[in-house]
């Protein structure tokens, strides 16, 4: 609702990729970051053109919550909230520093990230990858455990797509449109690793919030038997994906407890 002024039949769209390999290989503190940068964000498109103490507080205290949660969530927040800014002076035709007051409300969270802490990330020897490494981390939202479950997921995805491109139509939020392409350009030119390859893939983490904002920037608009026929489409490509996780983590489960009581013998 803070996007298109009311919901969007895209947030189960992007439901369908919570399970996306950041998350499977145990960056959950990235994924739960994600989702607080993605709250944050729709609260600032909805709140920045009237401003009151409130809603500052509460966007502030999100903003801190994703600074908490993973660093790139409130780069990924901060991004977005001085693109809205720039945005709205290119609109404006001209510069009003008033707007820019409110970009004071992350100030919490930097003076956080300034903090001296002893356990603080440096960032050094940058490493980057090779082209193909480039070319398969732009389906990091879509990889899971299987690629056969991925390339339904996907192929679901593009029915879809096409099913929007044949029966109905679309309109887009621009200025986020522009951010999710903001983010693939940084995703495109910014290193595999910031710190010798000590705290994972940097750029992939671009790709995950691109996707996401690409895709909730999109009002889609169809017949309501096409968009029934759509909707359960997805819903249940989600459940399959969900079911494909829940299975094998019992599988990876039962595989940690007889390596476990292997040990145990053993000892």
């Amino acid at each position: 609702a803070g996007i298109h002024g009311r919901p969007s039949w895209t947030a189960p769209l992007c439901a369908l990729l919570a399970y996306h390999s950041n998350f499977l290989y145990g960056f959950v503190n990235y994924a739960f970051g994600l989702g607080l940068f993605l709250i944050g964000l729709a609260l600032w498109m909805r709140f920045r053109s009237g401003w009151t103490g409130t809603r500052c507080l509460r966007v502030g205290g999100l903003a801190v919550a994703a600074y908490l949660a993973h660093l790139s969530a409130f780069v990924f927040l901060g991004m977005g909230a001085a693109w809205l800014f720039l945005w709205d002076c290119w609109r404006k035709r001209r510069i009003v520093w008033r707007d820019a007051l409110p970009l004071l409300i992350l100030s919490p969270s930097v003076l956080l990230y300034l903090y001296p802490w002893t356990n603080r990330v440096r960032f050094q020897h940058p490493v980057w990858p090779t082209v193909p490494e480039k070319v398969f981390g732009l389906g990091a939202l879509f990889i899971g455990y299987d690629y056969g479950t991925d390339a339904l997921l996907l192929l679901a995805l593009l029915s879809v797509a096409g099913l929007v491109w044949w029966r109905g139509g679309a309109d887009w939020n621009r200025p986020l449109l522009w951010f999710a392409a903001a983010l693939m350009f940084m995703y495109l030119i910014v290193p595999k690793h910031l710190s010798g390859g000590r705290f994972g893939s940097v750029d992939s983490r671009f790709v995950a919030p691109a996707i996401l904002l690409a895709l909730l920037a999109m009002a889609i608009a169809l017949p309501r038997p096409w968009a029934r026929a759509a909707f359960l489409t997805v819903l249940a490509c989600a459940l399959l994906r969900w079911g494909a996780t829940a299975v094998e983590w019992r599988s990876l489960s039962a595989k940690a407890v007889a390596m476990v009581s292997l040990l145990d013998q053993v000892r």
